[in-house]
């Protein structure tokens, strides 16, 4: 009697931290897993906790991973993704500490929250084309391989010369991702698209985008060229953050959203263009964007976000036009180059430590607008001689 194997059910081998070997006809499974040729899922928790699996070879047209299905497999150290593989479950890697390359094929569409959370040991990611990416969606930052792995590879055919000798059959090399230009046609960056990718150094986007994602390029710590076309409305939270190489930047006037953090952590940021139909900059927009120098805030805005600019120590002044009516808590903690800073007569209050530990700042004069400060506002200003508050009914926090 012949039997078919189809799938791998939810908690198949949950916990068999001793598993060496199953045999199903071609199906063994153990340290060295052979995966039976029709096996199109693996189920949710399936191998959760088998501690001794070491390699999965699948050969099968597999679609999907479940939640859950290799937590915590600490030795797996080798894993063949067939090319029909279209979502991962989430915690699906979890713990996969001794995993150390990925890859991904063009069919995966989605991958679930934690996914690869853990796989610490992850060098590198493969993917089936430049493209495959632009499709997926990843649940959060650590559902994608390459924020462990932080370089990017496919494999690209060799042209050969016309008249020289030609190969029988088509040869490729891996060649590293550097720069990706986006095709023509894609509506979107989705969330943490790059996230990681320490090799990416150019981007080109399309005037098809209309939103990058949360994270879409968190942490690409080579990027220093990117242009962000005016068909942009959107750019979401911790877009940039952490791209340390990033002199520069033109946020053009279709934008109408900057979201937390979006440039936070950007070591190597002087000078940034705003679009003038900002109506806020969001909280930690530009906090420990340490060489900052240069930035007008266009009339636009109403408000600065908490931390905005914390910790921007090579800021020298800034000027905040009359638009704007509040500064968040924080807003310039740190900021121990700021030495002169024009606070409009909008403005009506501001937040706890908004320029606690601003060393160089000698004098401050508050508008007839401002009613309150918030607690520890001035605190740790050493250099602070003058402060002017014409306003008798003003109101202080500690």
């Amino acid at each position: 009697m012949t039997y078919i194997v189809n799938s791998i059910g939810k908690y198949a081998f949950y916990n068999c931290n001793q598993l060496t070997q199953i045999t199903c006809r071609s199906v063994i499974i153990g340290p060295l897993m052979k995966v039976f040729s029709n096996i199109t899922s693996i189920g949710d928790y399936a191998f959760y906790g088998c501690e001794a699996l070491q390699t999965i070879e699948s050969f099968g047209p597999l679609n999907s991973i479940g939640k859950n299905a290799f937590y915590g497999c600490k030795a797996l150290s080798r894993i063949k993704i067939p090319s029909t593989l279209k979502s991962i479950g989430e915690n699906a890697f979890y713990g996969c500490k001794a995993l150390p390359d990925f890859y991904i094929p063009n069919t995966l569409k989605s991958i679930g929250d934690n996914a690869f959370y853990g796989c610490t040991n992850i060098k590198s990611v493969d993917i089936a084309s430049p493209s495959a990416l632009y499709y997926i969606e990843f649940s959060n930052k650590y559902s994608n391989p390459l924020y462990y792995g932080h370089h990017l590879y496919y494999k690209q055919q060799i042209i050969y010369p016309e008249g020289g000798p030609q190969p029988n059959y088509p040869q490729y090399k891996t060649v590293e991702v550097k720069s990706i230009d986006v095709p023509e046609g894609v509506s979107s960056i989705g969330k943490y698209t790059f996230a990681g990718c320490y090799g990416l150094v150019t981007a080109i986007i399309p005037s098809s985008i209309t939103s990058i994602g949360d994270g879409a390029f968190e942490d690409c710590d080579s990027l220093t060229d990117i242009i962000i076309p005016d068909s942009v409305h959107i750019i979401g939270e911790a877009v940039f953050a952490d791209c340390n190489r990033l002199s520069s930047i033109t946020i053009p006037h279709s934008v109408t959203r900057l979201g937390n953090q979006c440039f936070y952590g950007c070591r190597g940021l002087t000078s940034i263009t705003l679009s003038n139909s900002l109506s806020n900059l969001s909280d930690e927009c530009f906090s420990g964007c340490t060489s900052l120098r240069s930035i007008a805030i266009p009339d636009s805005v109403t408000r600065l976000g908490n931390r905005c600019f914390y910790g921007c120590t090579s800021l020298p002044s800034i000027t905040l036009p009359t638009s704007v009516k509040g500064l968040g808590s924080s807003c310039f903690e740190g900021c121990t180059g700021l030495t002169s800073i024009t606070i409009p007569s909008s403005v009506t209050g501001m937040g706890s430590a908004c320029f606690k530990d601003c060393t160089g700042l000698t004098s401050i004069t508050l508008p007839n607008s401002a009613m309150y400060l918030g607690d520890k506002c001035f605190y740790g200003c050493t250099g602070l001689t003058s402060l002017i508050i014409p306003n008798s009914k003003f109101n202080f926090g500690n």
